[in-house]
């Protein structure tokens, strides 16, 4: 059953973004309520809609890569994982990722403006 949604949510996926749907959903491509259309953007800023899956909120990276922020253990997570199809075309996780705390992902939110000026700095090169 899980394996079904995970496709009906990769192909609703598809039509949010580029294809690299969530792992699983009970609300297949229904914008979160934190990203419905319109709330704080900025002008000129495409706003990005996460969808609402059963283990949290999905946001395609491409490629198969989704962020995902979720619940585990009580402990709230944002997941940065590639995701493989099984021989049946099925969506799942797989080992390449990485789940951040919040500390952490407060940290890396913090240094987004130092790593921006790097990349700048490595694509002149």
């Amino acid at each position: 059953e899980r394996a079904k949604t995970i496709m009906a949510d990769k192909r609703k996926a598809d039509e949010i973004d580029d294809g690299a749907g969530p792992a699983s959903s009970k609300v297949k491509g229904e914008p979160a309520a934190e990203e419905a259309e319109g709330e704080g953007e900025e002008e000129g800023e495409e706003k990005v809609v996460g969808v609402q899956t059963d283990d949290g909120i999905a946001f395609s990276l491409g490629n198969k890569k989704l962020l995902r922020v979720r619940t585990w253990k009580k402990m709230v997570l944002v997941d940065i994982r590639e995701f493989y199809e099984d021989k049946n075309e099925e969506l799942k996780p797989g080992k390449k990722g990485i789940s951040l705390t919040l500390d952490q992902w407060g940290e890396l939110t913090k240094a987004m403006s130092g790593i921006q000026d790097a990349i700048a700095q490595q694509e002149a090169e």
